[in-house]
């Protein structure tokens, strides 16, 4: 990757890219932009908790919402909280690993000091000021998401096997049109890529078209959780130049809690082992 970046969905592309290669393949078509241009994820959606909560009157939510903010942990939370507090305040798409007081908790004093989510994310709902929140949402994932993530990530895993993978739905025409369309057409009565999947629907058989969004999984919360698997990020995370970067205690804390079945930290996990692997491999192997 030539950078740390912490997508566990790199591993299965870069196989299934090699598998591709194997096969004698050498251009692809790939569907990155679809889901950020016409509605995809199913966070664009408020879930049932959230439509419930939506009818209450602002005077009661909002407060509601803002002494939620100040509590511990508790069932509902979040879905309080994204209910009654502006998209600005709650979304930053899946860019969320660590909240910001568990990140800097872990990081050594001098790595603490970097932008804030809303320092990084403000600019860009700017750029969306008075649309509707779904609208909102499609810009901070195609900003950070799908430039920052899912296309560095399609990129750099095809051509490692030397594959020209092409994505037809960040066709300047095809983004102008989805600029054009309505959320109402994008997501409707629960059905997310709506007019995508009308339009599918006179060319792919009705199991394509209706099927339901479903990522590129990877079992890394049962792979951690393997001793095998669980020793590898171990001997990781007590190298000696971990402690230049993290408190050594507390990242061993959440992998031995994430180990035990106390609770799931893997993408935690996943994420400062692909920073410590990427920094062994460039600036101490390479040193």
């Amino acid at each position: 990757m030539d950078e740390p970046q912490s997508n566990p969905s790199t591993l299965p592309l870069y196989f299934l890219s090699k598998l591709v290669r194997d096969n004698g393949v050498i251009v692809v078509l790939s569907g990155e932009g679809a889901d950020e241009i016409f509605g995809g994820y199913e966070w664009y959606d408020d879930d049932a908790g959230q439509k419930k909560l939506k009818k209450l009157p602002n005077f009661i939510l909002k407060p509601a919402a803002a002494i939620a903010k100040g509590l511990p942990e508790f069932r509902g939370k979040t879905t309080l909280l994204r209910a009654g507090r502006p998209v600005e305040e709650t979304f930053i798409g899946e860019a969320l690993i660590f909240d910001e007081g568990e990140a800097k908790s872990i990081l050594k004093p001098r790595f603490q000091n970097s932008r804030t989510v809303r320092q990084i994310t403000q600019p860009i709902y700017d750029m969306v000021k008075g649309k509707d929140d779904v609208t909102k949402k499609q810009m901070i994932d195609i900003k950070l998401f799908m430039e920052g993530d899912i296309l560095q990530k399609a990129d750099k895993m095809s051509m490692a096997h030397s594959i020209e993978l092409r994505v037809p739905f960040l066709d300047k025409e095809v983004m102008r049109v989805g600029e054009e369309i309505g959320t109402e057409q994008k997501i409707a009565n629960g059905t997310t890529k709506y007019i995508l999947r009308k339009t599918a629907e006179q060319k792919l058989p009705e199991e394509w078209y209706k099927r339901k969004k479903k990522g590129f999984p990877v079992p890394i919360k049962h792979w951690f959780r393997e001793e095998k698997h669980y020793n590898f990020v171990k001997d990781y995370f007590n190298k000696p130049y971990v402690a230049e970067f993290f408190e050594e205690e507390k990242i061993n804390k959440i992998l031995d809690e994430h180990y035990n079945g106390i609770s799931n930290n893997a993408r935690k996990i996943y994420t400062i082992l692909v920073f410590l692997v990427w920094y062994e491999r460039y600036f101490i192997k390479e040193s």
